[in-house]
């Protein structure tokens, strides 16, 4: 075997160098979030909340608005609207709410259980009512509210037709999320309240989806009546929601103090107050969330002060909740409160072998089990490798997490996600360069020196242009095309087609370079649709972002320039050290 340009052995070696370069350069110089450094709490956060929290908790007023019934399935259950009171310093607001719970419930005195249901953001209770229904076909009474600032609940320090951002950057009791959360503390209240005096609960939890799930996060930190938790589709280190360029700056006015938010922020973050909880808790979240980024999720997790913390994690979803996800939590809320114990934690042992690591996910009885991994760079989707083993590479950073489902899928139970370690891809990374530039001068030494710097530094502009700015708000965030990936892409039922589209286009970039005649071609047409999806990516953003008046900076695109400054270098350096044309 010889060296030469016609060698298609070592061209196809130096495609795929070239493919784990590029891999590499984009994970290292495109994380996520952007920027994001965690405040350390002067005292404990707990204290802002101490004088509120003793007002609401204990024997509470409330009056029965109106009393309906209607027919589910093959039961009949009671609607009930109930107003009552919260205490916030020295106001007393009404929170409206409805107790839903089966006609027959007296039959079950002796073994009733309840549940508080809490909400999104600007929905009200009506969200929450399939849901209720649900759970009241199951055997639970369940309380269902218009939190603080929603529905015809009310609101302290503030009209209610002003707009409300979940934080207020003067006062942290004037917070949509405080007032929330406190909202959630005084239903439970109302929960023990009626429990003493019709129904004699065994045990009374909290469940939210979005905003509701940051309350359940809070409540169970906050108010030990709780025997469990199950927040959905939201997770901690709010912080984190802004710096990486998701939704949740649309939630905050563009004028506010970005620095003054973030001190007030401590008070209203599930991540500090996570090591408060220590009842059993079900985390159901989406791998892609446009509002929480899965870093914040991480971090929570890794806080929570309870050995019996239950995690499902919907891979490659957006903000939103599956039908699945009711029935786990359904199962999940029959075993906790029956005291099943069922399986929590699931382990997976690694064996690095150079190239490749092995993955091995420890059996449940009786489980199946799966891993999902994908390449540690935002947006691109997440891989299922079905079975006990897997075998992953480990040529460039890569995220994992395992799965165990129950033989009737009731429970789905998954791993927090992990990264491989990256010191490996740094080493493949500088084999690659060697070995290319080695490849690069023995099969392409015929060829014009200025010709092959120039092809090559073509490449490396159309890989500084993946990684630029696509939008950018001073001190919040700074987002490419891959983050723009991570955050919207599924909301806009783009994110399978372009990640599948931005990979397979690096794979045919990578080769091209190896093979003369197609690599200016094949950089032309992928700079002219990276052009489009950059473009539509930032219209993205700022749809995304439009709402109360937030406009990204358009920076002004200037991820576009190096593909430009690419596209000229490559058709001058060809025509003038190629073809030995003037130019």
């Amino acid at each position: 075997m010889t060296w030469n340009s016609g060698n298609l052995l070592f061209r196809l070696v130096l495609g795929i160098l070239i493919f784990i370069i590029s891999t590499n350069f984009i994970v290292f110089v495109s994380p996520s979030p952007q920027r994001f450094s965690r405040i350390v709490p002067s005292q404990n956060p707990y204290d802002v909340w101490r004088e509120d929290v003793a007002k609401n908790i204990g024997p509470i007023n409330y009056v029965v608005l109106s009393n309906t019934s209607e027919k589910y399935e093959n039961i009949v259950i009671i609607r009930e609207k109930i107003e009552f009171p919260m205490h916030i310093e020295d106001q007393t607001i009404k929170i409206v709410g409805e107790l839903v719970y089966p006609s027959d419930y007296y039959q079950y005195r002796n073994n009733l259980h309840a549940i508080l249901l809490v909400h999104g953001i600007y929905s009200d209770r009506e969200m929450m009512i399939p849901i209720a229904k649900k759970l009241v076909g199951e055997g639970f009474v369940v309380l269902v509210i218009d939190a603080a600032g929603h529905g015809e609940s009310g609101f302290a320090f503030k009209p209610r037709d002003q707009f409300l951002p979940p934080v207020d950057d003067e006062n942290v009791k004037a917070s949509l999320l405080y007032q929330v959360y406190l909202s959630g503390i005084t239903g439970i209240s109302l929960l023990e309240t009626v429990s003493k005096e019709r129904f004699n609960f065994k045990t009374i939890g909290v469940m939210g989806i979005s905003m509701g799930g940051l309350t359940a996060y809070m409540v169970a930190a906050l108010d030990d009546r709780v025997a469990y938790t199950i927040p959905m589709i939201a997770a901690g280190e709010l912080s984190y929601a802004i710096y990486s360029g998701g939704v949740a700056n649309a939630l905050i006015p563009p004028d506010m103090d970005i620095n003054k938010l973030e001190e007030l922020d401590i008070a209203l973050d599930p991540y500090y107050f996570a090591d408060r909880i220590n009842v059993p808790i079900l985390i159901t979240y989406s791998t892609h969330d446009e509002f929480f980024p899965l870093e914040g999720l991480v971090d929570t997790v890794r806080r929570l002060n309870t050995n019996r913390c239950y995690l499902k994690i919907n891979p490659n979803l957006d903000h939103d909740v599956k039908e699945e996800d009711i029935n786990v939590t359904i199962e999940f809320i029959k075993k906790t409160i029956r005291n099943t114990v069922f399986v929590s934690k699931i382990k997976v042992n690694t064996v690095y072998l150079g190239l490749i690591s092995i993955h091995e996910v420890e059996h449940p009885s009786n489980y199946d089990v799966s891993l999902y991994w994908k390449a540690a760079i935002p947006g691109f989707p997440w891989i299922k490798s079905g079975g006990r083993i897997a075998v992953l590479p480990t040529l460039f950073p890569i995220n994992y997490f395992a799965e165990a489902r129950s033989p009737d899928n009731r429970i789905i139970i998954t791993t927090v996600p992990e990264k491989i370690n990256p010191d490996y891809s740094y080493i493949y990374l500088l084999v690659s360069l060697l070995m290319s530039i080695l490849i690069i001068y023995k099969v392409d030494k015929e060829q014009d020196t200025r010709w092959l710097a120039g092809k090559y530094l073509a490449f490396f502009l159309l890989l500084v242009s993946l990684v630029m700015p696509v939008a950018i708000y001073p001190d919040r965030f700074i987002v490419n095309m891959f983050h723009v990936l991570e955050r919207f892409g599924t909301r806009y039922q783009l994110f399978i087609h372009e990640s599948t589209y931005v990979l397979t286009a690096l794979v045919l970039l990578s080769f091209s370079f190896s093979l003369e005649n197609l690599q200016r071609l094949v950089y032309t047409v992928l700079s002219a649709g990276f052009i489009v999806l950059m473009a539509l990516d930032y219209y993205m953003v700022s749809v995304a972002m439009g709402v109360a008046g937030f406009k990204p900076w358009i920076v002004p695109l200037t991820s576009i320039f190096p593909l430009i400054l690419g596209n000229i270098l490559l058709h001058v350096f060809y025509r003038r050290y190629v073809k030995g044309e003037e130019t």
